[in-house]
């Protein structure tokens, strides 16, 4: 499943037709740094998830 998603960023970094001119470097990025922002986001999500935990919501209560 990654590596289709790697793959289908390629793909799109390819159409530099018309309109998709402008965002097909960015997809090219994002399929040249697949892995480092699939960690990355990864990280935020579970960062996320422990925040929402109910000690990480009262321990937020004490600091304010």
């Amino acid at each position: 499943m990654v590596e289709s998603w790697k793959e289908s960023y390629y793909i799109v970094s390819k159409f530099e037709h018309f309109e998709y001119a402008k965002v097909a470097p960015l997809f090219a990025q994002l399929s040249q740094r697949f892995e480092q922002c699939v960690y990355g986001l990864n990280l935020v999500k579970n960062e996320l998830e422990v925040m929402q935990h109910p000690i990480a919501r009262m321990s937020s209560d004490f600091i304010m």
